[in-house]
């Protein structure tokens, strides 16, 4: 039998210095009692059971038992640091033989006295751990001897058992844990989830400490295999069908965010421009400020990646309306309401979400671990974390919108109609399609309408009478309905010969198609091709949306054509 003695010179004499005999062979290990912070021994210990896993020149000691004190303080017993250790075993990640040692934890202490001073004591409750006031190494043997069928590794059962009554608490260093070890996770989760290839990036000293931790430790074995990706489980770090110009501000960028997106935006071949200054000498609203500053510099940008909290006092201060990335996202709105802004964030409050679901086109909760994901749900943060970027991104084109649309009747109503859109709720997608043609048709009739008229094959402006433009080569082809009722223009054309067949082609100047098509193609300059969307338009409006005839699909790409080329320069020239 091989038996592991961890110490700190505060086991007696004779139990450090045992001395080996012809079946038993003991390996006395000092961990030393640093002067550390809480933070800095747990990640300590975790360094400690890299050397006993993987010791530096030399094969690892495999126990059948590990024998080891409650604490490995030599100034205050009560500390419980040696259940800390030895729950660092146990909890390591590896497939090793070492966390299925059974243990022996020698000394004065009660199963209860341990229970009061310290919520890790109920480590001592889980499978294979044994517990004795021995002092001697005599009596050690004699306890060996007289537990040898007990002395058994953990099987799979015993191991599951051990997560069913052991349980760790987030580390008190945290002044905001479930801010910071949210951002912690999703990092790591993060890191791990995508092919890298052989070069992922380079996570904080803060992240890895925290990687290190017990807690961290213990978040991973509750998950098991689940936890974990293999490389062919892994996402390739793009995301498909954006582009642009790409902001991300988060106060958590040098954790590693920053390269973890600059890789993930800039593989999908878009622009990726973080936000970095983040001192904690500045007061919440310079850092506001600062953000505002930064935003005039880039008006230009399509997506915005925003967190909701960027300063220690959202953390601090319950006011939802007074978080900075609140603020943040009400000044890119109120500069541009066609600015696309997700919020990518750690907060879960519903309050939060409604506060500022005014201004973001997505909203992303960062994986929180008291929700014990696997890899399947990180894949489905991601997801959405995808959908999200990928919708503020085809929905760029309203930066540009919303100036053009801006307290002008109608067109405000189908730039707000086309800013609230989701395309993956189909019903409501089509019902916004109709309002967004009606709007856009109308507005376009009424522009023509209210400035020009015809006289005879002259386009005249309204009110004077003066000449816009000559309309003596635009004809229309009508087609006549079947049952009787009036004909349906078709489309336009502009030519010198009378088009054929001449029964299908007209001028009725009397009409306001007529006026609609001559003024468009004469006087603003719109192409026939153009020309000939609107008239689609007006058929829809007229024959679908209005008596329920017709096509019922209406494509965005459609509308968005008829915007840019007709309503625009129909802007330009009224």
């Amino acid at each position: 039998m091989k038996v592991l003695i961890l110490h700190n010179n505060n086991l007696p004499e004779g139990i450090k210095g045992i001395e080996n005999e012809q079946d038993r062979v003991f390996f006395s290990y000092a961990v030393s009692q640093a002067s550390v912070s809480e933070e800095d021994y747990d990640t300590f210990l975790s360094r400690q059971v890299d050397e006993l896993v993987s010791p530096k020149n030399q094969a690892p000691f495999i126990p059948d038992l590990i024998v080891l004190s409650y604490s490995l303080s030599e100034i205050n017993p009560a500390e419980l640091t040696g259940i800390l250790l030895a729950a660092h075993i146990r909890l390591d990640e590896r497939d090793c033989d070492l966390k299925k040692a059974p243990m022996l934890f020698l000394g004065p202490n009660s199963l209860e006295d341990a229970l009061r001073l310290s919520p890790l004591a109920c480590f001592l409750l889980t499978p294979k751990v044994f517990m004795s006031d021995l002092s001697s190494a005599d009596a050690l043997k004699e306890w060996i001897s007289f537990n040898q069928e007990r002395i058994k590794p953990l099987s799979e059962t015993d191991y599951t058992s051990f997560f069913d009554g052991f349980r760790v608490d987030p580390p008190s260093n945290y002044n905001d844990s479930h801010h910071s070890i949210t951002n912690r996770w999703t990092l790591l989760r993060w890191n791990e989830m995508f092919d890298w290839k052989d070069n992922p990036p380079r996570l904080d000293d803060t992240v890895i400490d925290f990687a290190n931790s017990l807690y961290f430790k213990w978040l991973q074995g509750t998950l098991g295999k689940r936890a974990h990706f293999k490389p062919k489980q892994r996402e390739t770090a793009i995301i498909p069908l954006i582009s642009g110009k790409v902001v991300f501000i988060d106060d958590e960028i040098k954790l590693g965010w920053g390269e973890i997106m600059s890789r993930l935006i800039q593989n999908s071949k878009a622009e990726f421009i973080p936000y970095d200054d983040f001192s904690s000498t500045y007061s919440r609203d310079e850092l506001v400020e600062k953000i505002k500053a930064f935003i005039d510099r880039v008006s230009d940008a399509d997506c915005y990646v925003l967190d909701l909290r960027l300063h220690e006092d959202d953390h601090t201060k319950d006011d939802h309306l007074a978080y900075s990335g609140h603020r943040i996202a009400q000044y890119i709105y109120e500069k541009n309401h066609g600015a696309q802004i997700v919020f990518f964030t750690a907060s879960e409050k519903t309050i939060n979400y409604v506060a500022s679901e005014k201004y973001f086109s997505g909203y992303v909760i960062k994986e929180n671990p008291d929700h014990l994901y696997d890899r399947g749900r990180s894949k489905e943060v991601f997801t959405s974390f995808v959908h999200a970027l990928q919708k503020a991104c085809s929905k760029a084109y309203l930066r540009r919108y919303y100036p053009l649309c801006k307290d002008i009747s109608y067109l405000d109503d189908f730039f707000e109609i086309l800013r609230q859109d989701d395309e993956s709720n189909a019903k409501i997608h089509d019902i916004n399609m109709r309002s967004a043609a009606l709007n856009l048709i109308v507005f376009i009739e009424s522009s023509i309408k209210e400035r020009f008229r015809m006289d005879g094959m002259k386009v005249v402006k309204v009110p004077n009478g003066e000449l816009a433009g000559d309309a003596s080569h635009v004809y229309i082809r009508s087609e006549q309905d079947p049952n009787g009722g009036k004909a349906t223009p078709r489309e336009m054309t502009v030519c010198d010969l009378y088009p054929t067949p001449r029964n299908e082609w007209f001028q009725a100047t009397g009409t306001d198609i007529f006026l609609l098509c001559a003024a468009l193609s004469q006087v603003i300059g719109i192409s026939t091709e153009n020309v000939n969307k609107v008239i689609e338009l007006k058929n829809i409006r007229n024959l679908s949306i209005a008596h329920g005839h017709g096509p019922q699909k209406i494509e965005l790409k459609f509308l968005i054509a008829i915007f840019d080329n007709v309503v625009q320069p129909l802007l330009e020239r009224i």
